[in-house]
């Protein structure tokens, strides 16, 4: 229990290929108890960045994201759940 408890407290930084994957998979993480954000293409400007400051003061310490190439410092975890489709990404 306390192992679980410490992880969710860190900050980690989840890619997904898809908008879709991006918002399914911060719901189901956020109905598990984690507070979780997400930030894609389709969000306006002010959602992303709203997001992406919940993240980084740890107010919302799991983020799922369907860009790559963030630099956010202070993550403990980063998971690539989906592969990009292209190699450069």
């Amino acid at each position: 229990m306390y192992l679980s408890v410490q992880v969710f407290k860190q900050k980690t930084l989840t890619f997904v290929a898809s908008k879709t994957m991006t918002d399914t998979l911060g719901v189901f993480i956020s109905e598990a108890g984690t507070p979780t954000t997400t930030t894609h293409g389709v969000r306006e400007q002010n959602q992303r960045e709203a997001a992406l400051a919940d993240f980084r003061s740890g107010r919302r310490p799991f983020s799922a994201v369907a860009e790559r190439g963030l630099d956010i410092s202070g993550v403990d975890h980063v998971i690539n759940y989906d592969m990009p489709k292209e190699i450069i990404d």
